[in-house]
């Protein structure tokens, strides 16, 4: 009800290989890496975080959830409202490393919380950090990949993520095991590799327009 048809009427979107028979091009691959790490270590943060706040803060499941809670609105409330001004202002490349580094410190804060300060000073870091990777990563594969490959290379983008999110808990929770604070100090260090493939492999073209991300009436 929301969504305008983008492609043209009478267009014909012609026969496409199956997903598997296609080679991802090297910025994909490279955006496919950097969700992977991302997605990685905060789904490792996602999982093991019911864990510390119950050994370090004997957390509740009630506020456990409450905390959860918390961290979706705050998420939700960044991306929806400070995200398109702020990449219109900066770009979605910059607030993407930007991001990347907020996430990175949070998780480090983490590791080493034990107080309530250290704790929500963690926890703030890492919202707004996620709250700035999420949709300009989008963003910035939609400005960088040929229009005709970019339901292909989403695709390649969204598996990326996924295969983190199964990936993640696996090592997350076997690290928190042997010790709490390496599983978000490891998760940081991942975050951190993130970062440097973003400025060492991804450059923006200066022709790309930044995304229109209004909503059409």
């Amino acid at each position: 009800f929301r969504l305008e048809e983008t492609r043209p009427p009478g267009s014909h979107a012609g026969e496409m290989a199956p997903p598997w028979k296609v080679r991802p091009s090297r910025i994909v691959f490279t955006l496919g890496a950097i969700s992977f790490f991302t997605y990685v270590a905060f789904s490792a943060f996602e999982t093991t975080f019911a864990l510390l706040g119950q050994d370090r803060f004997d957390l509740t499941a009630a506020s456990i959830a409450m905390v959860f809670v918390g961290i979706g609105v705050l998420v939700a409330i960044i991306q929806g409202g400070l995200v398109g001004p702020l990449a219109k202002r900066h770009g979605d490349l910059p607030l993407m490393k930007v991001g990347l580094v907020f996430s990175a410190a949070g998780l480090a804060v983490l590791a080493f919380a034990h107080t309530w300060l250290t704790l929500a000073t963690g926890l703030v870091l890492l919202i707004i950090g996620q709250g700035l990777v999420n949709p300009t990563l989008s963003a910035v594969a939609a400005g960088l990949v040929p229009e005709a490959d970019l339901g292909i290379s989403m695709g390649w983008l969204q598996s990326a993520g996924g295969l983190a999110r199964v990936v993640g808990p696996i090592v997350g929770g076997a690290l928190y095991a042997w010790n709490p604070g390496s599983a978000y100090v490891t998760a940081s260090l991942v975050t951190g590799i993130a970062w440097l493939i973003t400025m060492a492999a991804v450059r923006m073209p200066e022709h790309v327009a930044i995304p229109d991300r209004s909503i059409p009436e």
